[in-house]
Parts: C-alpha cells; sequence; structure tokens
C-alpha cells in the first residue's frame, strides 16, 4: 500500500530521553490480511499529566462530539461515534502518562492523503477544550 500526503512529513526531533510507546491497539489486528489493506482505523492519541484529568477530558469530549459538526463528519465517512480506550505509559520511575486513545474509525487511504480533516477536528477540540497533549514535541518541551 503507498499512502501520499497533501504536506511533508517532517523528521522526528532528537531523542533527550528514551522513546515512550503507545498502548493504543487495532481493534482490526485479528481480521486483517495485512497484504491487502485498503482501510486502516484513524487515532487520535492524547498523553495527559493526570488520571483524573484524563477522564475529565474524556466526558467533555464525549459531550462535544454530540455536536452537528461531527456528526456531518461521521456521515460524511460512514463511521461511528469514536470508541475511546486509555493507558498508562511509565515515563520514568516517578512520572506516569495517561493516554487517551480515541478511535474515529476506518477510513480509506484518501481520507489521510487528503489531509484527514476529521482527525485533525478531533485534535483541536482536544487542545482547544482539555489539557490533553497532541503533538509529539509538546510532550517534550513542557
Amino acid at each position: 500500500m503507498k499512502i501520499a500526503t497533501k504536506e511533508i512529513i517532517d523528521y522526528a526531533p532528537k531523542f533527550e530521553y528514551p522513546i515512550i510507546g503507545t498502548d493504543a491497539f487495532d481493534s482490526t489486528h485479528h481480521s486483517v490480511n495485512w497484504f491487502k489493506l485498503t482501510d486502516v482505523n484513524c487515532f487520535v492519541i492524547a498523553d495527559f499529566d493526570g488520571y483524573n484529568w484524563l477522564k475529565e477530558a474524556q466526558k467533555k469530549l464525549e459531550n462535544l462530539l454530540c455536536d452537528e459538526k461531527f456528526e456531518n463528519f461521521q456521515k460524511k465517512y460512514s463511521v461511528k461515534f469514536p470508541k475511546f480506550s486509555n493507558g498508562v505509559i511509565k515515563r520514568s520511575e516517578f512520572v506516569n502518562i495517561y493516554q487517551l486513545q480515541v478511535d474515529l474509525g476506518k477510513f480509506s487511504e484518501s481520507f489521510f492523503a487528503e489531509g484527514a480533516d476529521y482527525g485533525k477536528q478531533i485534535i483541536d477540540l482536544i487542545t482547544d477544550n482539555t489539557s490533553g497533549k497532541v503533538k509529539f514535541l509538546d510532550l517534550w518541551h513542557k
């Protein structure tokens, strides 16, 4: 599969700390034929400094996503209401990062090539309304 993008994707920054992983999971991992993959799930992952902030953000997002604007995205792409899950990433001996994972559903490669407008709207919703960080650089430059 080949994915073309509208914009150049910058290189990842030099690491001053070990890479932190994600516990995000693809709900299709048992049923996908990877050699004929046409649609893939779109995830937006936000990091929070505390579990309570994550849970508050999730409640707020669930309410905000009921707006007609987001319902129109769901209709446009024939996807259901996003699924939420969360996990904990151990950043150091004393610091945990709490991750909110928002699964927007399955999309064709053209969705990503054309800028993933629905995903960008979810990112904006998170950054404008919660304390979540969705950009890799935000995590390292606190």
